[in-house]
Formats: C-alpha cells, structure tokens, sequence
C-alpha cells in the first residue's frame, strides 16, 4: 500500500468522525473536457445522518440528479459555486435553506485531490432563532409606531455605590412623542432630570427607585403643564438596570372626573345645606330576594337631626332601626313600591309613630339601584291650619246659636207689634178730623 493510499484513507478517516456532514465530489468531462458535471465520490457518516439518505442512493449519482437536492434552479446555483472553486482554487462560504431536507445550514467548499470538498454546518435552530428576532423587531417596531398608548424605557444612572441618581430615556414610541410634546431626538439625548431640575426629588421618582428595588410595579397619573394634557403611566421593571414606562393620554377621562367630582361636591354641600330632609335608601333583601327594608347610605343633617344623631352614626343601618313604625304605615310600601317599578311617588304622610307626630310631604325617585327620599315637613303650618278650622267650626256652632236666638226674638215679638199697629190704625182713624198736619205725619211714620 502506498504513501498516497494511506493519505487519502487517513482523510477518509479524519472526516467520518467529524460531527459535521461533509461530502466529496468530482467533475465529469464532456469528451471535449468540458466539465459537464459533479458527481459524489464521498460522503461521511454525518452526511447520511443528516440527510436522511444511505450511500446506494448518493455515491456515484451526479450533482444535476442528486437525491438530496431536486429543484433544478438551486441545483445550477451549487453547479456553478462547485465549478468556481475547483477552477479558481479559492474557498468560499454561503448559506443555503434547503426544502427537501427543511433545514437551513452554512456551508464551505475547498478544492482537495481534483475534487471540491464540502463541510456542512447545520443553522436551522439559528435561523429559526434569527428569524424570531427578526419577527420581535418588526413587531417591536410596529408596537413603538403604531401603540396608541406611549411606550418608553428608561435605562438606571447609578452612581459609584450603585445608587440610582437619575433615569434616561432609550426608547420612545410615537405616541410618547405625540404626548409628551418632547421631539424624540430630545427625549433620547437627556436624562429626566435635565428635563426637569426637580425630578429627582419628586415622590414619582422615588416609586421609580422603589420599583427597581423591589419589583412591584405602579400606576401613577400626572399633569403635563407644557401642553395640557393628564398621562396615567403604568411602571414596571424590566431588569436589574432598565424600565419599561406605558402610559396614556387620559385628559378626558381625568376632566370629567374633576367636573364630576365637582359637581358631586356642589351637590354634597346643596344635600348638607338643604332644610328639607334627603337620604338615600339601599334595599335590604331577605333569601327570596324579596325587599324586607332599607339601609341608609347616605343622609343629611337635617333628617338624622329627627333621631338626634348624626349621618355617620346612621350610614349603613337599617331604616327600621330608627323608625320601626315606617314598615307598617304606608311609607315603608311607598319606598319600596318606587325601587321596583321606577315609578316616582308622591304622598302626604301623618307620621303619628316612634314618638313622633309630623307631617310629611314624602317623594321617592329611584336612582341606580337606591331610593332617594325627600321630605318636606309642615307640621307647624298644618297644626295651625287644624287650630284654624278648629276656631272656624267652634264660630259656626255659635252663629248658629245666634241665629236660633234672634229667630225665637222676632217671633215672640211679632204679636205686640200687629197689635200695636191695628191700635194706631183705628186711632188715627177715629181722630183725623181732629189731628193737625203735623200728628198726621206722626201716625204715618
């Protein structure tokens, strides 16, 4: 056995234990020694493993009908690199994604003994970890120019001893530079504090550091005079050294709760202020669902001042606690009549129980799923109106009294005086001969 012999079974050797697939092919002169073609002469142990394929169906079979490869445009393009390298002499290295063995592998071709060596080297896994980053990076992308909410990360300025002395912004998606107002090469170039002198002192920077070191993530909201807006910002921590800031644009939800939170207070001091009685009334249901009474939620002086207490002392107790009259009166109906059908009721009420003796003029309206009662009390106006008809009635039974006496006076009467003028009649009759102008005009009279 020769020295070449033994060079070429040693190479043989060296790559059937190599862990990468590694195949040798040939040309195949035209009679004209053209080279017309490539054909496999060796292959490793690892280039059956990884292409699934056994020597009878590789070596000796050419590159133009090669088993491990059938699509004729990528079989031309390995042609051409395989003829590049065995005429130029020259190494070369590319990538391949191969669809009849579905995987993707890097591959470099030298020209060794009249033949052009390949050594391949599997990426599939890199590829498919390349092509996940890539797919992260275009939906980061998207995220940062399409979120409607503002995205930014902020990366720790620490001082020697590790302490966190400021933030810098690193990334910021458009809807941040729409919100803040801030041009995002700005927003990237300085630090919170350049921003603002005062950030670092602020309570919002002191949960940032807070959240660093703990964890917990927080949720803050906070007025931007610059432009006028109100951000809710979410803050959660991304790693030892950076954080992750969602935020929104809630001037609009945040307006309407300052005018409601106003208007509740205008209403609050109208309620408290108010001389009628109002409170609000829960349902309280037995285990049929049925309603058995009510709870006071909220109520106002004025009413809780009947009972000699105070709103608070009443808020959360039951209705019949206070007045246990009112469940059987009408008025405990009334309420409840209102909370199950909507209806707003109207009624008049002598609230003659508990120890009390009111007049009321009761409405209950249903709001949301409580009974707001008000109540008007003319006790004094309409005691006086009793004393009033009181005084009218006890007058008519004396006019009456009156009447009967000056009847029974003109009738016993009545007979002197007919008699008294049939007297004057005949006398005047008797004696008009006698009398003078003057005792005529008596008797006529």
């Amino acid at each position: 056995m020769d020295l070449e012999i033994l060079d070429k079974q040693a190479v043989v050797s060296f790559f059937d234990q190599q862990p990468q697939p590694a195949f040798w092919m040939i040309p195949v002169f035209t009679e004209n020694l053209q080279i017309a073609d490539f054909e496999y002469r060796y292959c490793n142990h690892e280039f059956y493993t990884y292409t699934n394929l056994s020597p009878e169906k590789v070596l000796g079979k050419r590159l133009s009908s090669s088993p491990a490869v059938s699509e004729q445009t990528t079989r031309k393009k390995l042609y051409e690199e395989i003829l590049q390298v065995y005429q130029s002499g020259e190494r070369m290295q590319a990538w391949l994604y191969n669809p009849d063995l579905e995987k993707y592998y890097s591959y470099t071709r030298n020209r060794i003994e009249g033949g052009v060596l390949t050594v391949l080297q599997d990426r599939t896994e890199e590829h498919a970890m390349m092509q996940q980053l890539e797919t992260q990076k275009r939906l980061m992308d998207n995220i940062l120019t399409q979120s409607s909410n503002g995205i930014t990360v902020g990366k720790m300025i620490r001082d020697s001893s590790g302490k966190i002395t400021d933030i810098r912004t690193i990334l910021a998606s458009d809807a941040a530079v729409r919100f803040t107002g801030i041009p995002k090469d700005l927003y990237l170039s300085k630090t919170a504090s350049e921003f603002d002198p005062q950030f670092v002192g602020s309570p919002y920077f002191q949960q940032c550091v807070a959240c660093m070191e703990t964890g917990e993530p927080f949720l803050s909201q906070y007025y931007l005079a610059n432009i006028g807006r109100w951000l809710e910002v979410t803050v959660s921590r991304m790693d030892a050294e950076h954080q992750i800031y969602i935020f929104t644009d809630v001037t609009s939800v945040k307006e309407s709760q300052i005018r409601s939170n106003q208007a509740a207070e205008r209403l609050g001091a109208v309620f408290n202020a108010s001389q009628s009685g109002m409170f609000i009334f829960a349902p309280e249901k037995n285990r049929e669902d049925e309603v058995i009474d009510f709870r006071f939620v909220i109520t106002n002086p004025t009413f809780a001042a009947y009972v000699g207490t105070t709103p608070d002392v009443l808020k959360g107790e039951l209705g019949s606690t206070f007045f246990p009259g009112y469940l059987h009166n009408g008025v405990f109906d009334q309420y409840k009549k209102t909370y199950l059908t909507g209806e707003t009721l109207r009624q008049n009420v002598h609230y003659h129980v508990d120890g009390h003796d009111l007049y009321l003029d009761l409405l209950s309206t249903k709001v949301q799923d409580e009974v707001l009662v008000t109540f008007t009390d003319y006790t004094e106006s309409k005691k006086t109106q009793l004393q009033l008809q009181k005084a009218v009635e006890d007058l008519k039974h004396s006019n009456e009294s009156l009447e009967e006496f000056a009847y029974a006076a003109s009738h016993d009467l009545q007979e002197p005086l007919r008699k008294i003028n049939t007297f004057s009649d005949r006398l005047k009759t008797e004696l008009s001969s006698q009398l003078n102008e003057t005792q005529q005009r008596m008797f006529e009279r």
